[in-house]
This record gives structure tokens, C-alpha cells and sequence, in this order.
């Protein structure tokens, strides 16, 4: 399921890109600034798009819990600049509900991976140590 998620990711990052560009656009990863008919669109949405995906770019690019911490309230706080606009831009809201959606099932996922490592890591007691104490009268 975590590939599944990595995979949404990367499908709404392309979204995100492709939603600051204007439509005949091919150069989505260059900063829509940067081409005259981009530009003319720009707009408050547009921005908040482009942060979104360069997060998600991060997030995919590091696989990193400590970035997936980093990145999950920015993400959050895009979609409540959002949430006023939701009939505005119901398209940008929907990219942005989903990409939090996905990335707190990866930071969930991640954390529970990191306790199973842990406690499988742990100097706990295994079988033989509790067989071997009971013996000793321990």
C-alpha cells in the first residue's frame, strides 16, 4: 500500500504542476513565472499550487520521515488558505485534500514501520533469555 500512496503522490505533484501552467504548456517543472503565457494567469492558487508540489517533490524525492513531519502542516495550512475559496478553486482544494490524505497514511505508515524496527532491534528478552533466566531460578 505504500508504494499505492508514493504512486497518488506522484500523480497529484503532476496535477499541482500542471495546474500553474497554462494549458499548451509543456515545460510544467519550470517556474510558470518564467513563460510569458503562464504568467498572464497567475495568481494567489497558482502560487499556493507550486509550493504544494514542490513539497510533494521533497517528500517523494527524500522519502524522509523527518521531512514528511515537516512538510505534512505546511500541506494543511495550503488547504486552509484554500477552504474559503473551495468553489474558486475546488480543483486545487480536492489536489490538496487528497495530497494530505496520503501523506499522513505514509507518516502513519512510517512511524508504525519505525516501532516495528525498534521493538525488533530492541536488546528485549527473546525466548532463549527467558527459558535460560527461568532455569537459573531468575
Amino acid at each position: 500500500m505504500t508504494s499505492r500512496a508514493y504512486k497518488k503522490l506522484t500523480e497529484i505533484k503532476e496535477e499541482l504542476f500542471r495546474y500553474c501552467h497554462n494549458e499548451t504548456c509543456r515545460l510544467i517543472y519550470e517556474n510558470p513565472a518564467d513563460h510569458k503565457k503562464c504568467r498572464e494567469k497567475l495568481g494567489l492558487d497558482k502560487s499556493i499550487a507550486w509550493r504544494a508540489a514542490l513539497h510533494l517533490s521533497e517528500i517523494l524525492h527524500t522519502k524522509n520521515l523527518i521531512i514528511l513531519e515537516t512538510c505534512m502542516p505546511l500541506i494543511h495550512e495550503l488547504i486552509t488558505v484554500v477552504a474559503p475559496c473551495f468553489i474558486e478553486f475546488s480543483k486545487l482544494y480536492s489536489l490538496l485534500s487528497e495530497a494530505n490524505y496520503w501523506i499522513r497514511y505514509l507518516h502513519q505508515k512510517m512511524m508504525q514501520d519505525s516501532v516495528d524496527s525498534f521493538i525488533k532491534n530492541a536488546g528485549g528478552c527473546s525466548d532463549a533469555e527467558e527459558e535460560g533466566g527461568q532455569q537459573n531460578g531468575n
